[in-house]
């Protein structure tokens, strides 16, 4: 699974396989309740790669939410949250806090004064959102040092495992990033 990266007019264009490898090692998980967000501006929330002119990728990131929607979904287990992944869009982002009411549109917290605080609109922020009471979701990122080859999987979740031993029964879903195998198309680099 690799993502191509093509050059552009300055847009982002990527051939995206949406094939996600995970992996769920548990048969049974308690429900997850976590929040779903649609942002309508900017239009997308990832990192887009283009080739620099020095023919190396090149990586812009966009996740400021203007505005969007935000939902609440519950999902009975890690196997319905791996489709969830697999099904979001490019303008699209999960948030592990929810929200006191669902749906609603998401503003800026200066659009949102502006606005005098209406019904039905929310910000993206520590005072809109709590903790879901039952299970929760760890989001874990690894990337290698500066300068040091990445590790394996298996060594990574060993040193979890040694860090903090109660992890080690704990069901995992295992994601690629946006940025996890990004090559040149036209000199396979």
């Amino acid at each position: 699974m690799r993502e191509a990266i093509t050059q552009g007019e300055g847009k982002c264009q990527q051939q995206n396989n949406r094939e996600q490898n995970y992996r769920n090692n548990a048969a049974v998980c308690p429900g997850i309740t976590l929040t779903k967000i649609t942002s309508y501006k900017p239009q997308e929330l990832t990192k887009c790669y283009s080739l620099g002119d020095d023919g190396k990728p090149q990586a812009k990131t966009s996740a400021n939410i203007t505005e969007g929607l935000a939902e609440i979904v519950e999902l009975a287990n890690l196997g319905e949250f791996s489709k969830m992944l697999a099904s979001l869009g490019y303008n699209q982002a999960l948030c592990f806090g929810v929200l006191k009411q669902s749906p609603v549109k998401l503003l800026t917290k200066k659009r949102f004064e502006e606005k005098g605080r209406p019904a039905g609109y929310a910000t993206r922020s520590k005072e809109m959102f709590s903790w879901p009471d039952g299970t929760g979701l760890m989001l874990l990122d690894y990337d290698p040092r500066p300068g040091h080859p990445a590790i394996l999987r298996e060594q990574l979740r060993e040193q979890l495992h040694s860090a903090a031993p109660a992890l080690s029964g704990a069901a995992t879903v295992e994601w690629l990033s946006s940025s996890s195998m990004i090559y040149n198309s036209e000199t396979q680099d």
